[in-house]
């Protein structure tokens, strides 16, 4: 595989807390998928799962060497879980269009303060 860019963000968690009941669910729906919140909301504190997708989103979108704007929305990118609960990255079928035959690969972390992704972009 040849690395074609990486992507890393860091978010404070208590960011994604305050934006939630600053602007309510619709801010929820307006940057994650359904599976996302499905997953997230399920945890007793679901912020710091809900900041690491969120980082995760702004890092794939540094790697593809956009940023989220014009041709990269929040619903371009979506964390998955394999079985094993290892997460990826998946690009929406547009945003394939625009990087075929790549991959994105994603590295999710977070403390009781902070949430981290990695992600490198590479070809198949």
């Amino acid at each position: 595989m040849n690395i074609l860019g990486i992507g890393h963000d860091l978010i404070e968690i208590e960011r994604i807390r305050k934006a939630h009941k600053e602007h309510s669910d619709r801010f929820l729906e307006r940057i994650f998928t359904e599976d996302e919140l499905g997953y997230c909301l399920k945890f007793h504190d679901p912020y710091p799962s809900l900041a690491a997708r969120f980082a995760a989103k702004e890092a794939g979108s540094k790697a593809l060497g956009q940023g989220i704007g014009k041709k990269i929305g929040w619903h371009d990118l979506a964390v998955v879980r394999n079985e094993l609960g290892q997460p990826s990255l998946l690009m929406s079928s547009s945003l394939e269009k625009l990087y075929p035959k790549t991959k994105l690969i994603l590295s999710l972390s977070h403390t009781k303060e902070i949430a981290s992704a990695f992600v490198i972009w590479g070809d198949l």
